[in-house]
């Protein structure tokens, strides 16, 4: 049976980093890591019993990147989950996963389908995790070099830690390819998160991402980002119509939120010029 370990990552949100326990506490991991932060460092402790579960608890915010590197210092062979904590799935997402991922890939990810909200920044969230769905489906299909992020499965080999990347989920995505691995979009496996509710908050976090990427781009060699390679005419016409085809009328949106992403990617170019770091964020 195959070993089956779990990393949660959480920062200052006690309702996910509860969740996360309580999936700790379940039957679905043989292992389990919590790297959390800025919440009652106990949280749940009392419960763990003789449970195979390591909390490493941060008192100040030291960066996702930051706990990535502790977290994978103590985990065992086997299947690797690596879940952001503020994602919702359903206990058969789990199987799910091990299942698609299979014999004959590395690295796989399951389709994120956020929470639908009333505030816009909520809708052109919504409609950016679409088109992110869309995209990497169209990139899989093409045998070109895709990626995702919030909650990944990957054989413990490709574990490696490496403190100068931001985006920490690209940087696995590239060990995979250059390690002559394949990955796996699950899209028929459906994992729930929640999205910024305002404007700023979207904003902010869209810079972060677009500057993982940059970094990327710039140390990897290659980059997973739509954004980044929207020069290419040809790839954008085609990126464009097949979300058109499998989000009909949402367009209108998507118009707004490339705004959002045009602003980010200057911001983001911006703090790169500037040798800014972003990994505590």
């Amino acid at each position: 049976m195959t070993h089956r370990v779990a990393v949660f990552f959480s920062y200052a949100r006690p309702a996910d980093a509860k969740y996360a326990m309580e999936k700790a506490l379940s039957d679905l991991f043989d292992q389990t890591t919590m790297a959390i932060g800025g919440i009652d460092s106990n949280i749940g402790m009392e419960s763990t019993g003789d449970r195979n579960i390591q909390v490493l608890y941060e008192n100040h915010k030291l960066g996702k990147s930051s706990a990535y590197n502790r977290a994978i210092q103590n985990i065992g062979d086997g299947q690797i989950f690596l879940i952001s904590a503020d994602t919702r799935f359903e206990d058969s997402v789990i199987n799910r996963m091990i299942e698609c991922i299979g014999d004959n890939y590395e690295l796989a990810f399951p389709r994120i389908e956020p929470y639908h909200g009333c505030t816009l920044a909520e809708k052109l969230g919504l409609v950016m995790w679409r088109f992110h769905d869309s995209y990497v489906s169209m990139k899989e299909s093409r045998g070109q070099f895709f990626c995702g992020g919030e909650f990944q499965v990957v054989r413990h080999r490709f574990i490696i830690p490496d403190v100068s990347i931001v985006n920490d989920d690209e940087y696995l995505c590239h060990r995979v390819v250059s390690g002559g691995g394949k990955i796996k979009y699950c899209r028929d496996v459906v994992v729930r998160n929640t999205v910024p509710g305002s404007i700023r908050e979207l904003l902010r976090q869209r810079v972060r991402v677009n500057f993982g990427h940059m970094q990327s781009r710039k140390q990897l060699g290659q980059h997973a980002s739509f954004s980044i390679s929207s020069v290419n005419p040809m790839e954008t016409i085609a990126a464009i119509r097949n979300f058109n085809r499998d989000y009909p009328g949402s367009l209108p949106v998507l118009f707004m939120a490339s705004i959002i992403e045009a602003v980010s990617l200057l911001e983001a170019f911006i703090l790169r010029i500037q040798g800014r770091n972003l990994s505590n964020w």
